[in-house]
């Protein structure tokens, strides 16, 4: 599994079912059955990469929706998509 940087392209992963419940998203793991959730914040980041994306365009949909600055929307979103990855439910790879 590659480390994920402000330089990668994220995806989900295809062992991930999700659903939106009222602005939050419910994840669950295929492979394991472990469910997890989102937040709004995290739930919009979860949309953004319905098709692969990379780290900087997820963090331009951050700084765009919510009201938070540049360099904290890159360091909570590069937390929660190196959780993510730790945890299978998103791939990465060098951009």
């Amino acid at each position: 599994m590659a480390t994920v940087t402000r330089n990668s392209r994220v995806r989900r992963s295809g062992d991930v079912l999700h659903r939106d419940l009222e602005g939050e998203a419910v994840l669950v793991d295929l492979g394991s059955g472990r469910f997890f959730g989102l937040d709004e914040v995290g739930t919009r980041i979860w949309a953004g990469m319905e098709r692969e994306a990379s780290v900087e365009s997820l963090v331009d949909l951050v700084v765009a929706e919510f009201r938070v600055g540049r360099d904290r929307a890159e360091r909570d979103l590069l937390a929660l998509l190196r959780d993510l990855a730790k945890r299978g439910l998103v791939k990465s790879r060098p951009a």
